[in-house]
């Protein structure tokens, strides 16, 4: 994905004949610190703030001296070392981890009260607009501008209107902090179902936007990028021909994106309903929520190094593979029916994680705390660990999205805008 960024962002053409002395570099490099100064004059100062900084701290300390009496304890009893010494090593760990939970408390307790001093909402158009400018660098949002007055009209806009960057940060941000291109896919997508406007439409539209604001490449056709109106009217129309998973329709636009970020042709994923649902029938309708449609990997892919080369879903099939082979077409079959997936990657192992009505899962390897995927939020690339994005999802399933919004949102737009 970065390499099919680095090629389009390389074609971008600047329009010679369009300048503009509010969308330079510098223009937008002025306006972030100017509204981090405003963020900053609001946050509490005294007491409150030292006390949490000094809870954050202890915290921390805490938290390595349970990880050395633990590492101490471990060395000790492969060492085979006296019982009496292993003992007293144990109650060494046991008080560490009394004095962990009571740290978490204290900054909990002291967190707490500073944001009860800290109103997020009264700084939320600031925030919001600081984030969407560090997120997108402002040589990359002047690149954007710069392709014509169109481009520059957009982003005053989008800056300009708190609803719509609101919608945007509160599901995820666009991916690489391409907000630019986001908000242009967004647009054009919107006005392509002006007439014909369904919920599902527009979080679908909201979902590609995001996520195709970095190009996706093709995983068997590495040079060719996944068109984003092409992506978004395949699953509008599989939906509405009832071909995908019944729960489609109930997911969240932060989901959806997990739906749509697949590197499956359009045709390949048709050709895997197709298939699954001529010679696997019971995949498709099992009520095994864990391992629905996904079974198939189990059933059809044969475990050992391929047979043969293969350059598309379906030849993998016949070909076979290992772990990465298959969670690549478990990936890919359940994606095919709407249902989202997360990576994942697991020492020296490939696997994948789910969607279920109960809460996220992962098969054909170990849990979330082995876990790790790529993560293209805050405008960077990162290696995000596997109870993070556990976590993410537990707090959206149980908090209504405006709490999460006030609540978490905010709070890292927070973080994000004054470099946390």
């Amino acid at each position: 994905r970065r390499l099919a960024y680095l090629v389009t962002t390389a074609t971008m053409t600047p329009d010679p004949n369009y300048q503009s002395a509010e969308h330079t570099e510098k223009a937008f490099t002025e306006r972030i610190e100017a509204l981090q100064g405003t963020i900053r004059a609001k946050i509490p100062s005294g007491c409150s703030l030292q006390a949490f900084e000094d809870a954050c701290k202890s915290l921390e300390s805490s938290t390595a001296s349970q990880k050395q009496a633990e590492d101490l304890l471990a060395a000790l009893k492969n060492a085979r070392a006296d019982d009496d010494l292993i003992k007293k090593a144990q109650a060494v760990v046991d008080q560490c981890k009394e004095a962990l939970e009571m740290m978490w408390t204290v900054e909990i307790e002291t967190g707490q009260r500073l944001m009860q001093e800290l109103d997020l909402l009264e700084l939320e158009e600031a925030l919001l607009e600081c984030t969407v400018l560090v997120q997108s660098t402002p040589k990359g949002l002047a690149d954007f501008c710069a392709q014509g007055k169109a481009n520059a009209k957009l982003v005053d806009g989008f800056l300009s209107n708190t609803d719509w960057m609101k919608l945007m940060l509160s599901n995820g941000g666009a991916s690489l902090g391409n907000y630019g291109r986001a908000i242009q896919i967004h647009s054009d997508l919107l006005e392509q179902i002006h007439d014909d406007s369904t919920e599902i439409r527009r979080k679908l539209a909201l979902a590609v936007a995001l996520e195709h604001a970095t190009p996706i490449c093709y995983r068997f056709e590495r040079d060719q990028c996944i068109d984003p109106s092409t992506r978004f009217w395949h699953y509008v129309c599989a939906y509405e021909k009832g071909e995908l998973d019944s729960k489609f329709e109930t997911f969240t636009v932060s989901e959806l994106r997990l739906v749509v970020d697949g590197d499956a042709s359009e045709e390949e994923m048709q050709w895997g309903r197709d298939y699954l649902k001529a010679y696997r029938p019971d995949q498709v309708t099992s009520t095994d929520d864990h391992w629905k449609y996904i079974w198939t990997v189990r059933t059809d892919i044969n475990y050992h190094h391929p047979e043969h080369d293969f350059f598309s879903y379906k030849e993998l099939l016949s070909a076979g593979g290992v772990c990465g082979a298959r969670a690549w077409f478990g990936r890919f079959i359940a994606k095919s029916f709407g249902m989202p997936t997360w990576g994942v990657r697991q020492p020296g192992h490939a696997a994948i994680s789910r969607w279920t009505p109960t809460g996220w899962m992962t098969c054909l390897g170990g849990g979330y705390v082995v876990s790790r995927w790529s993560d293209f939020r805050y405008g960077t690339r990162q290696e995000r660990n596997g109870l993070d994005f556990e976590e993410e999802s537990k707090a959206r399933a149980n908090a209504c999205p405006c709490d999460y919004y006030k609540r978490m949102c905010l709070l890292e737009c927070l973080a994000e805008s004054l470099g946390e």
